[in-house]
């Protein structure tokens, strides 16, 4: 009998987890979600300006609208976010699965590294396609791509991961795979950015916020000047658009922290 864990069993866990997100309705669920935010994210910025004093006046550039476009992906990194990862473990105990999978010689941090990239290869294509077909859409309409569309792409990547690490410490603190889901939205949709927008109107940088940092993803390709002469500088005031390093350091902190919990938790659970 092998021991647990290994680069062999770690292997076999992502294949399997890999092939159950294939068998199911979620790829396809996702791909119909990236098309909806992409034809919205394409079609909804000169709708934007329209509603802009300044915008009537301004041309859209390419920069501009791509950034507007490149604003949803953090949308779509967070839906694939919990498509893909927030019942990964309150489903093992949920639905049983887990008596079948537990009592084998592999261990809970083989399962949990297997799982979660499993989980983050399908995250990581949904939000590749969208900003793929942003980049697309941008060079059809102007006959160029910005250079800051593949930076802000990257940043989504690194944003999707870090939501997923959180969705995984969700499901493995809640018992329901349905309060897993909601509560993974009302974090990153409800609370974050209401504390962000507390924040930016005590004039203080929410450092602590993963919402706010993904907004590096649209500063990537317009920085902030170019929002004030569009009009839009109420929304630069209120988010204080993050630097380089504290976007890195606060993803980067969101999924040490969620991979901890997540582990801490799938470790320490029993199946009743």
């Amino acid at each position: 009998m092998s021991r647990p864990g290994g680069l062999s069993q770690g292997w076999a866990v992502f294949r399997y987890h890999l092939l159950m997100h294939a068998r199911s309705k979620r790829i396809p669920g996702g791909l119909a979600m990236v098309a909806l935010a992409a034809l919205l994210a394409l079609t909804l910025p000169p709708l934007a300006l329209r509603m802009s004093p300044a915008g009537l006046q301004r041309p859209l550039t390419p920069e501009t609208y791509a950034a507007l476009s490149l604003s949803f992906a953090s949308t779509v990194a967070l839906l694939s976010a919990v498509l893909f990862g927030s019942d990964a473990i309150s489903s093992e105990f949920e639905r049983g699965t887990g008596y079948l999978i537990l009592p084998y010689p592999v261990s809970r941090g083989t399962l949990l590294v297997g799982k979660f990239l499993a989980s983050l290869l399908p995250t990581w294509s949904m939000v590749a396609l969208f900003c793929g077909a942003v980049a697309f859409g941008v060079r059809v309409r102007f006959g160029a791509v910005p250079q800051g569309v593949l930076a802000g792409g990257a940043w989504a990547l690194a944003v999707a991961g870090a939501e997923l690490a959180v969705a995984y410490a969700i499901s493995a603190l809640m018992a329901s795979s349905a309060v897993s889901v909601v509560a993974t939205l009302l974090l990153f949709m409800l609370f974050l950015p209401l504390l962000d927008l507390a924040a930016g109107l005590a004039g203080a940088r929410p450092l602590y916020s993963l919402s706010w940092a993904s907004n590096i993803i649209e500063a990537s390709v317009v920085g902030g000047a170019e929002w004030e002469a569009l009009g839009l500088a109420a929304r630069r005031v209120l988010a204080r658009n993050p630097s380089p390093g504290q976007a890195a350091a606060i993803a980067a902190a969101y999924l040490a922290v969620g991979l901890s919990v997540a582990w801490a938790r799938f470790r320490s659970r029993e199946v009743k």
